[in-house]
């Protein structure tokens, strides 16, 4: 299963043209089924299908596994025979143990303050499945804490509906597993556009999405696997709520001292004689 670079060279016209634009964002397209990516690219399914066909693959899903496995989401065959068992288990402490480094803990303390300091947050989860599993976890993390939180998973509608609910002073929290899809770049383009703050958990820091947000939260993850690791993210999810519950728990403690100056203000409250 390989790009065969001749018959790509000896496509013609609008042939061309379409095969250079699938292999130029290759990465992108991975995420977005074969009607989605007709649409974006102003042709059909069956073109596109002819076209992977013309240029090496026996269908428009052996291309896609192709792109995978070039970006190194898929390993193939021969390599995940040659990983031993606990592969999957180091990939995942390998995860959590750069989490621990200065920059990322910053990047944590930064996020617990500016989601202290607005109460409600969007959490949009982008990618596979786990993200929704990811985005309810931290949903029930932050409510917890006295957050107002709503979830989003592959959907900018959905986003903009919460935003709505929201109403104002309010930021979207971003989820992906395996770099950015087209529906996630155009949520984060319209709560930029909107001036929301975007706080971004992602594997890809330097991707799109990442360029888009306002602040970044680098899971670091062993791209070996389809569906990549979520021990990283809980992890960092589970920093983050504590550092929000220790925020929370200061500012009670400062009140509560205030509280009690005032109150043992004698200016304020004279000694009854």
């Amino acid at each position: 299963m390989e790009l065969n670079k001749e018959k790509y060279l000896a496509l013609k016209g609008s042939r061309k043209t379409l095969a250079n634009a699938l292999l130029k964002d290759s990465d992108r397209f991975l995420f977005l089924d074969i009607e989605e990516i007709a649409s974006d690219l102003n042709t059909t399914p069956s073109t596109l299908s002819r076209i992977v066909r013309a240029i090496g693959f026996e269908n428009f899903k052996e291309f896609r596994t192709w792109i995978a496995t070039k970006s190194g989401l898929i390993l193939p065959d021969t390599d995940q025979e040659e990983r031993k068992d606990d592969s999957l288990l180091k990939d995942e402490l390998k995860g959590i143990e750069a989490l621990s480094c200065p920059e990322v803990m910053n990047k944590i303390d930064e996020a617990a303050q500016i989601i202290a300091a607005k109460g409600k947050v969007i959490v949009a989860g982008f990618g596979p499945a786990t993200a929704g599993i990811l985005g309810e976890l931290l949903k029930s993390h932050l409510e917890s804490l006295g957050i107002r939180c709503m979830t989003s998973v592959n959907s900018k509608h959905d986003c903009i509906s919460a935003a709505h609910a929201l109403g104002e002073n309010f930021l979207l929290l971003y989820v992906d597993f395996v770099g950015f899809s087209k529906e996630a770049i155009e949520t984060l383009e319209i709560f930029k556009e909107r001036q929301i703050p975007r706080i971004a958990f992602t594997c890809e820091p330097m991707s799109q999405a990442g360029i888009l947000s306002s602040l970044v939260v680098s899971c670091k993850i062993e791209k070996h696997y389809h569906f990549p690791p979520m021990a990283p993210f809980i992890a960092a999810m589970d920093l983050l709520a504590e550092k929000i519950s220790q925020i929370k728990t200061n500012e009670a403690a400062l009140k509560k001292q205030l509280q009690k100056s005032i109150l043992e203000d004698k200016d304020l409250y004279p000694p009854v004689s």
